[in-house]
């Protein structure tokens, strides 16, 4: 199960989205003989967020809301970093889909877990997010929310991420 996670998630890293697809599915349908057939408990909510991220990649926002919305309500109760990004994720779905009241709601709870947690990555990810939100209606403060998420990336080593801040940047 591990591996085929890992391998999924190279895959979405390098752009391999139709390949991260399989991988990751399969990883869920293995997942499947250690937790169970219904598709909840942590490691299946950890491989099924790699899988909405990837469905976000590829365009399929209805999927990958539907996803991120059953992993948030199994994860709530623990409230750790899987139910932390999945309502980030889904604060990227509400940007994307024109809902920005929402979005920046749920961008601002990822942004403020992540750095009281010091979760450097997820930080970056979710501030880059937020200033491309921010860039229409403020750009000066769309490029010092740049220039923090970058320095996130930069801390916590994320080229893949820092890259995306770049183009962001641009």
């Amino acid at each position: 199960v591990w591996l085929y996670n890992e391998a999924g998630l190279t895959c979405l890293v390098q752009g391999n989205l139709t390949d991260a697809v399989a991988l990751l599915r399969q990883a869920i349908e293995f997942n499947r003989g250690i937790e169970g057939q219904e598709d909840v408990g942590r490691q299946h909510n950890r491989i099924s967020l790699n899988l909405a991220i990837v469905q976000i990649e590829r365009g399929r926002l209805s999927a990958a809301r539907s996803r991120l919305r059953r992993i948030r309500d199994d994860e709530k109760i623990r409230g750790d970093r899987v139910y932390k990004l999945a309502v980030g994720y889904l604060g990227l779905i509400d940007h994307l889909m024109g809902n920005i009241d929402k979005a920046e709601r749920q961008y601002k709870k990822a942004i403020d877990w992540s750095r009281r947690d010091d979760d450097v990555r997820a930080a970056a990810v979710f501030l880059n997010h937020r200033a491309r939100l921010e860039a229409a209606k403020d750009p000066e403060k769309a490029l010092l929310l740049l220039r923090e998420a970058r320095q996130f990336a930069d801390t916590g080593g994320h080229e893949d991420v820092r890259r995306h801040i770049v183009l962001s940047e641009i």
